[in-house]
């Protein structure tokens, strides 16, 4: 019985974000250009920072610690 109500749940949450997604998720395009070192996002040269985390390597002490420097940042 309760596999069951977890799956109607898993259903009913899965139907409102597709809703929400189609709803509210409209895309304006913007320009986007590459001159050979750099990507030009509407007209302006822009920095893009990517990485991850790899939980599994670091050890449970550094955890709080890096998900605090990551929120320090304040990305906007």
């Amino acid at each position: 019985m309760a596999v069951h109500v977890v799956v109607e749940w898993w259903r009913w949450c899965s139907s409102i974000a597709l809703i929400l997604t189609v709803v509210f998720g409209t895309v304006h395009g913007g320009n986007v250009t590459y001159d050979g070192r750099s990507l030009i996002i509407n007209g302006e040269h822009k920095i893009l920072f990517f990485g991850s985390i790899h939980y599994p390597r670091s050890t449970p002490e550094v955890h709080t610690f890096v998900i605090l420097f990551f929120l320090s940042l304040s990305f906007p």
